[in-house]
């Protein structure tokens, strides 16, 4: 967040964008308040088309991202 606030305030992010994520955000969470319940089994379909979805645009994961996370090496002292 505070890297989003820096970025409006050194000028980097054009003031009619922020605008239109913001209602680009609120009819987003609109449509998840009012979207029905999906069973098990619709809600996986949708994960997979949306997966081939991004896969045909070559969006990468975050597992697939050169800056992977991983965790500090351990330290034991026994």
């Amino acid at each position: 967040m505070r890297r989003k606030l820096a970025m409006i305030a050194d000028g980097r992010l054009d003031g009619r964008r922020l605008h239109d994520l913001v209602a680009l955000q609120e009819e987003a969470v609109k449509r998840a308040t009012d979207a029905p319940a999906l069973t098990p089994l619709v809600a996986d379909d949708a994960e997979y088309e949306l997966g081939d979805w991004l896969d045909d645009r070559r969006v990468r994961g975050p597992g697939d991202s050169p800056r992977r996370w991983s965790p500090p090496a351990s330290t034991s002292s026994g």
